[in-house]
């Protein structure tokens, strides 16, 4: 007698019932449970849970995430400190992006960092931005500019 014999239509709604699983779902659990009923039900209910708690994650990450122009007006502050010598963009570890800040060009920097930031804060939280500095220093942009936020007092943003 294999698996499918052990899974009526009973303990398919059964489990439906007790998840508000779909039917495909609720099939599916009964079968990796060996038709069990209430392991179908706590593999549904911890599934469930994983879910919430990585978009729980996300969502925390997008909101602590600075807005774009705060990422272009860290990007901005850090080259005028001088001695930047690199920005680069990288995704997964993997540089995408890596551009010389000689005097002069911060213009053309800008522009594909804009482009990107562009794209959406759900993007950007993908991408890690960073600038090299002479002496071999990295500063992570998004960081510098979250940091940048929490110290300029309100009235002083408004002004910037």
């Amino acid at each position: 007698m294999g698996v499918v014999s052990m899974i009526d239509a009973e303990k398919v709604r059964q489990v439906m019932e007790q998840t508000g699983a779909d039917e495909q779902a609720a099939r599916s659990a009964l079968e990796t449970s060996d038709g069990d009923v209430a392991i179908a039900v706590r593999i549904i209910r911890s599934y469930r849970l994983r879910e919430e708690t990585a978009g729980q994650e996300q969502a925390k990450a997008r909101q602590s995430a600075p807005a774009a122009d705060e990422i272009l007006s860290a990007i901005k502050e850090i080259w005028k400190r001088g001695n930047a010598s690199r920005l680069d963009i990288a995704k997964n570890g993997r540089v995408v992006l890596s551009v010389s800040l000689v005097v002069g060009t911060i213009g053309f920097v800008l522009a594909p960092v804009a482009a990107l930031i562009g794209l959406g804060t759900a993007l950007i939280t993908d991408y890690t931005i960073t600038v090299v500095m002479d002496d071999g220093t990295v500063i992570n942009v998004c960081d510098f500019a979250v940091s940048r936020k929490k110290e300029t007092p309100p009235d002083e943003a408004a002004a910037e």
